[in-house]
């Protein structure tokens, strides 16, 4: 590949990235299936100054394709949902199921790209309906962390990272409440301000052993308590009132969300 075809190839990443934030924006009810792969292109566009040249050679034709497909949708030359072209549900490394680029973009993105599994539409449906079944709200929360994060284009970060905050602070009140965490042996008055306060490393290890029914699970999770509350402590970046840098916020919200998965897990719900 020539000096001037790989900067042809990275024109071409660069509209893809921008026909995809239009999508973006235009399209909020599929928001999802725009998002995950906005992030997979911008991944690709970032790696074309990191990787050799020659690593793109193959998808140079595929990219052409898919530039080309957007193209007609955004005339409206294309009457065909994105989700056709199997973006619908799926991780941003598994995004391409059923386009022409599929087998070489698929191992080139699994190579290159290492999207967090816990953040992932098909993911966040399947805890999100778990949830569900201890509190509709908690459900309804937890599927907003991905959509928004995918999708909103108005500070996804500073509100995935502020739902996910309300996701853990809800789901540990139905756990433990106050009165029943202050009548177990997992509670300690205070002597300084309010002696009933009820902490959350307290409802944590209320929790894990009160709702937790294989004593070994809740052995595990009690001991991560203190990683749960640094998890949680980091969620506090959505007070900063610069930009959040996206690339932290998905580490935070990855750590964070494995943390929840492993509870909704040990609830066995």
């Amino acid at each position: 590949m020539s000096q001037l075809e790989h900067t042809q190839l990275q024109v071409v990443l660069e509209e893809i990235c921008e026909l995809l934030e239009r999508g973006q924006k235009y399209h909020a009810q599929k928001a999802q299936e725009y998002g995950e792969p906005k992030d997979l292109f911008l991944g690709f566009k970032d790696l074309t100054h990191k990787v050799n040249e020659e690593a793109f050679s193959p998808f140079t034709a595929s990219f052409d394709a898919y530039r080309a497909f957007l193209r007609a949708q955004k005339n409206n030359q294309l009457q065909v949902s994105i989700g056709s072209t199997g973006f619908a549900n799926v991780s941003s490394a598994a995004a391409f199921s059923t386009t022409p680029m599929i087998p070489a973009v698929q191992k080139f993105a699994d190579t290159y790209l290492k999207p967090p599994k816990s953040m992932t539409s098909v993911s966040s449906e399947i805890y999100a309906s778990r949830l569900e079944k201890l509190d509709a709200e908690l459900g309804r929360m937890y599927r907003g962390i991905a959509e928004v994060f995918w999708g909103s284009t108005q500070n996804p970060e500073r509100t995935a990272l502020g739902l996910t905050r309300q996701v853990f602070d809800h789901l540990f009140s139905v756990l433990a409440p106050d009165d029943k965490v202050r009548d177990s042996a997992h509670f300690t008055p205070k002597t300084n301000g309010d002696e009933k306060a009820v902490h959350r490393i307290e409802r944590i290890r209320y929790a894990a052993y009160t709702r937790i029914k294989d004593r070994a699970q809740a052995d595990f999770l009690a001991e991560q308590a203190a990683g749960l509350l640094n998890a949680y402590g980091e969620l506090n970046r959505l007070h900063v009132r610069d930009g959040i840098d996206r690339s932290q916020a998905t580490q935070i919200l990855q750590a964070m969300l494995v943390f929840l998965q492993q509870w909704i897990d040990a609830l066995a719900l």
